[in-house]
């Protein structure tokens, strides 16, 4: 059960604005289809590394400090983005997403 003073979070890392185009290139071909789907807006289009859940708005500048701090002991990395996945029913999907692989 959602507390009233409390906001779904995730970790996610923004996109830059070569790869946004691209993926708001595929979400306007996946318009084509008329699914019932809500479209995340493109400003919006980002990778989510993990889902948090529920948090209690009242700690979530200590999250985000945290997550701050952690983020600054990762080093750089590359990525590859290929294939397209959902979460939900295939006929109904909740999520469209498109898989990322670490590159060595």
């Amino acid at each position: 059960m959602k507390c009233n003073n409390a906001v779904r979070t995730f970790a996610a890392i923004e996109i830059n604005e070569d790869l946004r185009r691209k993926f708001t290139a595929l979400q306007n071909e996946l318009k084509h289809t008329r699914a019932s789907v809500k479209w995340v807006e493109p400003a919006n289009i980002h990778f989510t590394l993990a889902f948090l859940g529920d948090t209690l708005s009242s700690i979530l500048d200590e999250v985000g400090h945290a997550m701050d701090a952690i983020a600054q002991t990762v080093a750089p990395f590359s990525f590859e983005v290929s294939g397209l996945g959902f979460f939900g029913r295939r006929c109904s999907p909740r999520v469209i997403y498109r898989p990322v692989s670490l590159l060595p």
